[in-house]
């Protein structure tokens, strides 16, 4: 049986390796804090359409959405990771 962290390091590589989201993509089109928004979309009982973060791929919303809860606390897990990921990135790349 895998643990909490190890699903959600799976989750976060599947993030980079298996969808292409590179960190620098999160940095450019998630300023507006959409990586959060969508981490607490996934906490709720039920997540709908009109939780979507802005400028997100409404299929893949979709997909995500409709996965169990267990799945979703996985997926808020390793969104909060990529936004780490964004603000790591963009603090050392501002210099």
């Amino acid at each position: 049986m895998k643990t909490g962290i190890e699903l959600i390091f799976q989750e976060r590589r599947e993030q980079l390796e298996k969808h292409k989201i590179s960190i620098q993509s999160d940095a450019y089109y998630n300023r507006f804090s959409q990586l959060v928004d969508a981490a607490g979309a996934m906490l709720l009982k039920k997540p709908t359409m009109k939780d979507i973060p802005s400028n997100w791929d409404e299929s893949q919303w979709l997909k995500m959405i409709q996965k169990p809860y267990r799945e979703r606390l996985i997926i808020s897990a390793a969104l909060i990771a990529a936004e780490l990921d964004r603000e790591l990135y963009e603090e050392n790349n501002s210099l």
